[in-house]
């Protein structure tokens, strides 16, 4: 039987993950710190900001030939006042993490004949997120990591991809940290109105079961993209960003979120 670890699979886009995984007869682990509840999934706590767990917990795995990396956090602050500690974590949960993961498995994924990873970024590390700065941020070091990790990994038959969803409806909008008004000086009314803003777009976006689709569309294709796009909506948005002037769509996104 074929193996996938899903990181992150408890809920959200990684449970949906889980779920197709399962339909197409992997044996699939989920590592998280709460449990993904589908039949037929197998759990092994983990939180990803413990590099040295990270290490620990894959090696008492079998091989995988699929893994799939969906941990994330987002952090709704201004650059200004945002805590090095929050930005810190941010950066452990959405980017280290992965690489953490791909370390720990890359040799043993050459050495068995190759296979795939994918890292669930976000269009947000294309086109910025209004006072999400630090989540863009690590979402572009993924996309990134991918490519250049790719020119190291392809001639070994390990390839990895960077999917990319826009605005999903998951529990992720409800998760996210968001600096109270009163603390964040001049940028409070802004920033309300941002968070406000982001969460109706998240919560009329595509459904977690897209993402994952679009996640077995890169397992099934034999010459895997670094990058790909889930849904058409998002696939427009990073042909506008390519085509149009940052100033230009720098200009939308302030409109969209912040009047």
């Amino acid at each position: 039987m074929n193996n996938a670890i899903v990181i992150g699979g408890s809920s959200g886009i990684g449970k949906s993950v889980c779920d197709e995984l399962l339909k197409r007869g992997f044996d699939v682990y989920n590592l998280s710190r709460t449990p993904c509840d589908l039949t037929g999934v197998q759990n092994r706590e983990l939180d990803v900001t413990d590099g040295g767990k990270i290490e620990s917990v894959l090696s008492e795995l079998p091989v995988p030939e699929v893994v799939v990396y969906s941990a994330g956090f987002s952090l709704a602050a201004p650059v200004e006042y945002a805590c090095e500690s929050d930005y810190r974590y941010l950066f452990e949960v959405n980017f280290f993490g992965l690489v953490k993961t791909v370390r720990s498995l890359s040799a043993r994924m050459r050495e068995n004949g190759g296979g795939r990873i994918i890292a669930i970024s976000s269009i947000g590390g294309i086109i910025p997120i209004a006072f999400d700065a630090y989540y863009s941020a690590s979402k572009a070091a993924v996309d990134m990591f991918v490519r250049e990790a790719n020119i190291e990994l392809n001639p070994y038959n390990v390839y990895l991809t960077s999917v990319r969803p826009g605005s999903t409806q998951t529990r992720f909008t409800f998760k996210r940290k968001v600096y109270p008004d009163e603390g964040v000086g001049v940028y409070g009314d802004k920033l309300h109105k941002a968070v406000v803003t982001l969460a109706d777009v998240e919560q009329r976006g595509m459904q977690p079961q897209d993402v994952a689709q679009c996640v077995m569309n890169v397992l099934d294709a034999k010459k895997p993209p670094a990058t790909a796009n889930a849904g058409l909506a998002n696939k427009s948005l990073f042909l506008a960003e390519k085509l149009l002037p940052e100033a230009f769509t720098d200009f939308l996104n302030r409109s969209l979120y912040l009047q």
